[in-house]
C-alpha cells in the first residue's frame, strides 16, 4: 500500500480544489465505500478501491477493464465481508 501511495501522485493532491476535482466516493447499500482517484501522473490514470466494512458479500460487475492491484479474496469481483480491493485503470 505504501508503494502503490509513493508511485501515484492522485493520493498526494495538496489543496480541497485538487481533492474535489479529482477524488470521489460513492456507497451501495449503505454498507460498501467506492473511492476513486484520477491522476495525471503515475502508471494508472484512475484507482478505484472497494471497502466492505460489514458482514455481508458484495458483488462488483463494472471493472472488466481494470487490473487488479490489491485483492485480499481470490475472486476478482467477490468482494467478501471486512475485506478491501483496489483496481487501476492503466494509461
Amino acid at each position: 500500500m505504501i508503494q502503490l501511495r509513493k508511485e501515484n501522485g492522485g493520493f498526494k493532491y495538496e489543496t480541497i480544489q485538487e481533492v474535489n476535482e479529482y477524488v470521489g466516493t460513492n456507497h451501495f447499500d449503505y454498507r460498501i465505500l467506492r473511492y476513486c482517484v484520477k491522476q495525471n501522473k503515475g502508471k494508472y490514470q484512475e484507482i478505484v478501491a472497494y471497502f466492505n466494512p460489514s458482514y455481508y458479500d458484495f458483488e462488483i460487475n463494472d471493472m472488466d477493464e481494470y487490473e487488479v492491484i490489491y485483492n485480499d479474496h481470490e475472486s476478482r469481483t467477490y468482494l467478501a465481508p471486512i475485506s478491501m480491493k483496489i483496481f487501476g485503470l492503466k494509461r
